[in-house]
């Protein structure tokens, strides 16, 4: 979820909306919003999001901006496919010397 000036405000999960259906009183989508959200600035290290992501463990991370803008997500799925094409990418360019 994201305010007027697309600053991130919170998600809400399956999870989150399976919850509600027995709450008589949720009728706002910022009542099904996950607090706190997990956060980290766009241009944080790689292995500071691993270490929130292993650490905390979190399902995912919200990637924002200095103005707390979503610029994407980040996941331990989409860390190891970067860590991936880095790791054979260098070895298929050892291959071809």
């Amino acid at each position: 979820m994201v305010d007027e000036e697309t600053k991130f405000e919170g998600i809400i999960t399956i999870e989150d909306i399976r919850a509600a259906q027995s709450k008589k009183n949720v009728t706002k989508v910022a009542d099904l919003q996950i607090r706190p959200i997990p956060t980290i600035r766009i241009n944080a290290q790689a292995r500071e999001a691993f270490d929130l992501l292993i650490q905390e463990k979190l399902p995912f991370l919200i990637a924002v901006d200095s103005k707390q803008r979503v610029r994407g997500v980040v996941t331990k799925t989409s860390l190891v496919k970067a860590l991936a094409e880095v790791v054979w990418r260098d070895e298929d360019e050892d291959e071809d010397e």
